[in-house]
């Protein structure tokens, strides 16, 4: 399946295009914390895509915001199966 496909399937599921690739890409970082721009970076989602979906992320108390290190918040990503799950979902929709 392709990038378009699987964004409107996970605008379907989730109410954003974008919160699937975003969810993967969280739990993908070790240590569980990182930065928005490395989210940008590892995905090419735009940044103002990225925020909404970690909005998302931090309503659902998914995440938490570190305090502030620089120009950047860090945040880190909270203990749940969510992150295993969008993380397989993705690779799985990749595959189809």
């Amino acid at each position: 399946m392709h990038d378009g496909e699987i964004r409107r399937l996970a605008r379907e599921l989730f109410g954003n295009r974008y919160l699937l690739e975003v969810a993967a890409q969280i739990s993908r970082f070790s240590d569980g914390q990182f930065i928005v721009e490395e989210i940008v970076r590892a995905t090419g989602i735009p940044r103002n895509r990225v925020d909404l979906a970690m909005k998302k992320l931090l309503a659902a108390e998914l995440l938490k915001k570190l305090p502030e290190s620089g120009r950047e918040h860090p945040y880190e990503r909270m203990a749940s199966g969510y992150w295993r799950l969008c993380e397989r979902f993705l690779q799985e929709l990749r595959k189809a």
